[in-house]
């Protein structure tokens, strides 16, 4: 009789769905919710210092874990000096990211793994340019709140 209730516990047991002890960290964030940048970038060609001021928006449009699809959007932006080259203008882009990585993976610093909080600091040399790079990020779950990044 005790081999029988055995064998029914097991075969239960077998059947059941296992679930992980770990959770995955979700983000802080969801759908409609939105991060605005204040951005000033500068640079310095053949001695000529352009400098671009503007506001860069993240609007988070859908959460697939580990996949944020969001909307960038470059706003106000205004040049002082002499700008020969822009980077961007007043435009918006679709983009996605996986946030399953720390600053040092990702392909888009300003979302990362939610259960990232502290500062990140880098310094690299840029393959084509040979520029030495200094990133100096700070996160808090996973989000962005300041960095800073120059390129000697």
């Amino acid at each position: 009789m005790v081999l029988v209730e055995f064998l029914l516990l097991f075969s239960l047991l077998s059947i059941m769905p296992m679930t992980s002890i770990a959770e995955v960290p979700q983000p802080v964030y969801k759908a409609g919710d939105y991060f605005t940048y204040k951005v000033k970038y500068s640079y310095t060609i053949q001695n000529q210092t352009c400098t671009i001021d503007f506001t860069f928006r993240i609007d988070i449009a859908k959460i697939e874990m580990p996949i944020v699809y969001f909307n960038q959007t470059f706003k106000d932006v205004k040049t002082t000096g002499t700008c020969p080259w822009m980077p961007f203008g007043n435009e918006t882009y679709s983009s996605s990211a996986s946030i399953d990585k720390k600053p040092s993976e990702a392909e888009f610093p300003f979302l990362v793994d939610p259960s990232y909080s502290g500062e990140y600091r880098n310094s690299t040399q840029d393959p084509y340019t040979g520029a030495k790079v200094d990133l100096s990020l700070n996160y808090k779950k996973g989000v962005l709140l300041s960095g800073s990044a120059s390129l000697d």
